[in-house]
């Protein structure tokens, strides 16, 4: 059986991808600017305030892997706009890893609360950041702790932040069911 996505869900989650291709843009320099400090990539701070575009856009979907397309149409247009950085065409691994694990909180997590937001985008971080240490920087030790862990946090503050937003957006009576289905 073919299950049918509105047109207006559709629309908002082409809007959150591209929301969250410029906030990566805008949020990486100064997120490089904590980073350098301590010496890691900046690019695991950068991202986790991305990924909140990405769990909000899916929250109230039913299609099963919403968030893996979405994160995998976000790596074809960071590649062809030269956004990819040092992952290169690694990047469509990087960028879908992410809306992969979004898309298991959402399928085992019912409750769209703050611990929903805060774990999924946390772990969506650190999985993206962890590939990308795989495929990309082979940190090892100590930085690399302090890399996973750093993804981590600022993905649950990420998350806390689209859990705010999401709550605004649930509130806006001119959505009609875009947010929530």
């Amino acid at each position: 059986m073919k299950q049918k996505i509105p047109t207006g869900q559709l629309c908002f989650l082409a809007i959150c991808v591209a929301l969250s291709l410029v906030t990566k843009r805008v949020i990486s320099p100064i997120t490089n600017l904590l980073t350098d400090f301590i010496r890691i990539p900046g690019g695991g701070a950068a991202t986790a305030f991305s990924l909140m575009f990405l769990v909000i856009a899916t929250s109230g979907m039913k299609w099963p892997f919403a968030t893996a397309a979405a994160g995998f149409v976000q790596s074809l247009l960071a590649l062809s706009m030269g956004m990819s950085a040092y992952q290169g065409a690694f990047a469509m691994l990087t960028y879908t890893l992410p809306g992969i694990v979004i898309d298991l909180f959402r399928k085992f997590y019912p409750h769209r609360d703050k611990a929903y937001f805060s774990l999924s985008c946390g772990a969506a971080n650190t999985a993206g950041a962890l590939l990308t240490n795989l495929l990309v920087f082979r940190l090892e030790g100590i930085v690399f702790l302090l890399w996973m862990l750093v993804a981590c946090v600022i993905g649950m503050l990420g998350g806390l932040l689209g859990e705010m937003l999401y709550q605004r957006l649930l509130k806006i009576k001119g959505l009609g069911g875009i947010i929530q289905c």
